[in-house]
Formats: structure tokens, sequence, C-alpha cells
């Protein structure tokens, strides 16, 4: 051991260096006054949960063993970074953006442990670590809890807290715990992050607890009203914070819509830039008095309303601004209808309420028919649309690349060379569950081996690394399988750590 950095809900947390692995690990340590067995069965069970969950937003673990003393230990990633609680300690609040990011990491992360059948009960600042390199990791699985798992009773007179009372759902105080409890937590962190301050303030546990069981926190956007938290936010944050389990969005459903934030977000700047520099014009204009002042200020005076009054003139200047279609950026005054998805696989289906209660931040579905144009037709202009996202890709404007591939796809969905640059491009902007729907979408029209295997990749991506190694061993089965397949079968046999 080298140092001690830190402790968790159950056990010491120390650097230290492996022997055999020669590499500086974070070292878990169950706590001398922790021993009884079921402290014992928990920090296992703890242990279990990490090594079976492979993801970017989780902690991956090395080993697992006992020391001379009796006291279980694993090895798990040595980080270096801080845990938001210290960053919100530092700066008082993070910008909406960097917020509403580290937020969508936490719910990746969690969903991948909920497939897995693990909720993790104890979301908080605390809990969430952002590394040098700025990715999220969840930390401390100390109080999760297996979909299999049953919850001991507590007597009927005491209330039973597994969890942070500031940032735990109201349900938990009953021993009720499923991935709601999780959406509750990762929203309860949000509101801190953007405003902060915890979402309810009161005297003691118990006094807090109510106040959760019977409300929804003031808008954060009144909350902190320099914070220009977007409306959409605002309205998330009240469903994910509702004191009743039902009426929250699953952890898919708020991780939708919290993509969908964040891709808005650079409309919202740039919108935001002219309208600045518009005013700042005719500023200019009347503070020199110039004799031609009505012309030049008549101008800039009327970009400025027709940017801020004229929807459609707005819109296609974000278009151009910034490549986004406002089709999948405007936030429609009512929650339009559910919209059609591609059919999903049974591990999936099963989250039915990923188009619950959500309808303003859906996603829109690709609603286009298959061209009936000629192949020779079509195939000039396939080339040019993704020769020239290619240029703007490298020019730097990725966002403006990235919407020409999805009008390029909403155009020619059947397109598998339209439908791999998409999910190339997405995958670079780790928008991993649309690359993951485009990757299935290819792979519906094209059975070659590539496409299968760039599913497996999107799979892998967002922890189904079940279905991921099912696909590349299909693919690595057949006598003409490519390279690649057997170097990410090989990959994904490697990140699949048990413990013996």
């Amino acid at each position: 051991m080298i140092e001690r950095i830190g402790s968790g809900s159950m056990g010491v947390v120390h650097a230290a260096l492996h022997l055999d692995l020669g590499r500086r690990v974070a070292l878990k340590v169950l706590q001398g006054d922790s021993m009884s067995a079921a402290a014992q069965s928990r920090f296992r069970a703890e242990a279990r949960a990490l090594a079976q969950l492979s993801h970017e937003n989780l902690v991956r673990i090395y080993d697992y063993g006992v020391c001379r003393d009796g006291r279980p230990f694993y090895a798990m990633e040595l980080l270096a970074g801080e845990s938001l609680d210290r960053l919100l300690e530092r700066i008082g609040r993070l910008p909406v953006d960097v917020a509403v990011r580290h937020a969508l990491s936490a719910c990746r992360a969690l969903e991948a442990a909920h497939r897995a059948g693990v909720v993790h009960r104890d979301v908080k600042p605390a809990n969430l670590f952002v590394t040098e390199s700025g990715v999220l990791k969840v930390l401390d699985f100390g109080v999760a809890k297996a979909d299999s798992e049953p919850e001991p009773a507590a007597p009927r007179d005491m209330v039973a807290l597994i969890g942070t009372p500031e940032y735990m759902a109201p349900e938990q105080a009953s021993g009720i715990a499923d991935e709601r409890a999780d959406v509750y937590g990762v929203a309860s962190v949000l509101y801190e992050l953007v405003t902060g301050t915890r979402p309810f303030r009161a005297e003691g546990a118990l006094a807090l607890l109510a106040e959760k069981a019977t409300r929804v926190p003031e808008r954060a956007s009144v909350r902190a009203p320099d914070a220009n938290v977007p409306k959409a936010l605002d309205r998330l944050l009240e469903r994910a914070l509702d004191p009743s389990p039902e009426a929250r969005p699953s952890m898919r459903a708020f991780a939708e819509a919290l993509e969908a934030l964040v891709e808005r977000a650079p409309r919202r700047r740039r919108t935001s830039q002219r309208l600045a520099v518009s005013a700042a014009l005719v500023t200019l204009a009347v503070a020199l008095g110039v004799g031609a002042k009505s012309s030049f200020v008549e101008h800039s005076t009327a970009s400025a309303r027709v940017a801020s009054s004229k929807p459609a003139v707005r819109e296609r200047d974000a278009v151009h601004a910034t490549g986004v279609r406002p089709e999948m950026l405007a936030e429609p005054a009512v929650d339009p209808a559910p919209v059609a998805e591609a059919p999903r696989e049974p591990d999936d289906a099963r989250d039915g309420s990923r188009s619950e209660a959500l309808g303003e931040h859906a996603e829109v579905a690709d609603r286009s028919a298959p061209s009936t144009r000629p192949a020779r037709a079509v195939a000039p202009e396939i080339g040019a649309a993704l020769a020239r996202a290619e240029g703007l890709e490298r020019a730097g404007k990725r966002l403006r690349a990235l919407s020409l591939l999805r009008r390029t796809a909403k155009k020619h969905p059947r397109n598998s060379e339209v439908l791999a640059a998409l999910c190339d491009a997405l995958a670079r902007d780790k928008s991993w569950g649309e690359a993951l729907r485009v990757a299935r979408r290819r792979a519906e029209i094209d059975p070659s081996p590539t496409a299968r295997l760039m599913l497996a990749r999107m799979e892998r991506a967002v922890g189904n690394h079940g279905r991921a190694l099912e696909l590349v061993r299909e693919v690595a089965a057949a006598e003409d399988a490519p390279a690649a397949a057997g170097e990410l079968l090989r990959a994904l046999d490697a990140s699949r750590l048990a413990l013996r």
C-alpha cells in the first residue's frame, strides 16, 4: 500500500502497487469494524457487481482476495481527478452544458448496471468522479442491490435508510428501490450541479424525506435565475424528481432527454452570440451618432428583430451556423405523439417506458420512405454527401458534418454506406444510444460481417457485452471471417472478468 486516498460506504480505499500486475491500483479493503458475515457478503457483492459490468463510465476491477487478517479486498482502476462534491466545493456550480453531460454519463453507466440487474441506490456527488481527461465514473456500489436479492425487513418502528437522505428517492425510506430510485438520485445531483444547492432543505433526515414524499422542488430556473437553465431541463427535472416512482421516466428515457439537451446546446450558444453581436452593433451606431445612423440602425435593429421573432429565419440561420436541423432541436409547445421506432432487441424491449412521458425530448424518427430513383442517379449524390461530410469533419465542423449525415440517412435510409458513416460520426460524438440504433438499422438491411461487427462495437459501447459477444462469435465462426472479428472477440473475452 502507498497511501490512504478515501473511504466508501463499506471500506477504506488506498493507492497501492499490484506486484503481480505491475501497476498502480486503488485497493478497497473492508473496514475492521464491519467484519460481520453480512458485511463481508455485501462487500463481495459489490465487487461482483462491478466485475460483471463493463462500461467506460464505471471503474474496472482487476483482482479480489482476502488479507492475512481475514479482511476481504478488491483492486480496481486508480483514478486521477476529483469527485463532483469536491468540484462543487471549489466552484459552487457548473455551467448547464457541462452539468448535463456529466449527468448523461452517469445515466449511461447506471443503465448498464440496471441491464445487469443492479440498482446503485446511493447516487450522489461524492460517488461521481471526474477524471483528469474529463470522463465521469460512477463509484461505490457498496449499497447496491441486485434485482434478485431480497431486501432485509426493517423493524416496524424504524425507517430503513439505505442511501444518502439528501439525494435518495423518498420510497427508499420504505426499503423500496428500483431503477427509478437511481433516476431520482441522478436528477438530484443534476439539480445541485446547475443551481449550486440541493433540491430540498429541511432540518433532519425525517423532515427532509417528508418534504420529498409530498412535492417536487421549485424549478431550477427559479432557484438559480442567473444560471440560464433551459425550460426543457426544468420540465425534465420536475418529472425525474416526482415523489411517485411511476411518474418518473425510465433511466433510458432520462438519458435520451439529456442527450437531446446536449445536442441542443450549440444552437443556444450560437443564437445568443448572434443576438449579442446585433445588439452591440445597434448600441455602437447610436453611440457614434453617425449621420447615416438611420439606415445603419434600422438595418441592425431589423436583423436583431428578425433573429428573435421570425422562427423560419431563426431556424435557417441556426442550421447554417451549426449544421443542426430544427426538427431535432426545437422545443414543441405541446408533447407530440410517440414516434414509431425501428424494431429493437428483446432486452431493450423490456424497458417499455423508453418513449413514456418525455414527448418533448423524443428523438425525431426516420419517417422517410426509401428513395425510388435508379441506383445510378442516387450513387453520385450519396458519394458527394459523404465526401462533403468528411471535409466538414476535417475542418473541425463536426456538428455540421453530423447533421449532413443525418439528412442523408433520412433521405436514403436503406443505404448501408450512409448508415455506416453516420454510425461512425455518432460514435466519435459519443452519442452511443443513437449510434446503436443506426447500427441496428444497418444490420437489418446489410447482413455482411462488417455491418454486424459495427453493431457489436456499438452494443459493447453501451454495455450490452453479452449481445456484442454473441454477434462477434457468429461472425468469427464463418470461414471468411475478417481479422477484426478475432481482435474484437479477444477484447470482449478479456473484459469479461469473473470472480471465482
